[in-house]
């Protein structure tokens, strides 16, 4: 599988509404932690999932 299948961007003019990120991926629980430390006063039931497969190491 080539890496670069993995890859996304996504480029937003001047903002994006909350009501359409209901998620996030990060590469560790290190990462969790801290994107779980800024969204839990925006948004509790916010997602997070850890998989470091989609990101390169």
């Amino acid at each position: 599988m080539h890496a670069s299948i993995k890859c996304a961007e996504v480029l937003v003019l001047d903002k994006l509404p909350k009501d359409f990120i209901i998620g996030a991926y990060v590469s560790c629980e290190e990462s969790k932690s801290k994107l779980y430390d800024i969204m839990e006063e925006i948004e509790p039931d916010f997602s997070i999932t850890v998989n470091p497969d989609l990101f390169f190491q």
